[in-house]
């Protein structure tokens, strides 16, 4: 089985991620990242963090950056970190922290958080109520009569 099935078959939010390449802070080693879901305050915060106000011919113009948002949604997104002593460093880490992961290791967060946002999206449509769009438009307002 290769390490990333391995990874698949873990829950990230509660055994958590481990690192291939512990994470130095201070004079810690952390192994093990937990998880967590973002709720909208925390998205809407990663969003700005990413955006940028340029000038182009002395008018403000807002850029996002995808490469930055990604990043703050995943520290966002860090619970905890944990030693292999039990030690704990609570979230989310901070942006120069998670710039100091190994690639392997941040792009297998990348690929985690993307399934966890993925998987919570999901689970909220199939709680949502169905519609029944077979009379759609024959309403009283007599749209699409």
């Amino acid at each position: 089985m290769s390490e990333q099935e391995k990874q698949t078959q873990i829950n990230p939010l509660t055994d958590g991620v481990l690192l291939q390449k512990p994470l130095e802070i201070g004079q810690k080693s952390y192994t093990r990242i937990i998880l967590q879901v973002l709720d909208a305050g925390a998205a809407m915060d990663a969003t700005a963090d990413g955006e940028k106000v340029r000038f182009v011919k002395s008018m403000p113009i807002v850029v996002e950056s995808p490469t930055l948002i990604t990043a703050h949604r995943i520290r966002r997104q860090i619970r905890r970190l944990e030693t292999n002593d039990g030690e704990t460093l609570q979230g989310p880490l901070p942006y120069e922290d998670l710039r100091r992961l190994s690639e392997p290791d941040y792009l297998t967060l990348v690929a985690l958080t993307d399934q966890l946002d993925t998987f919570r999206i999901e689970k909220e449509l199939d709680n949502k109520p169905g519609r029944d769009t077979a009379d759609a438009g024959a309403g009283s307002d007599g749209v699409g009569v």
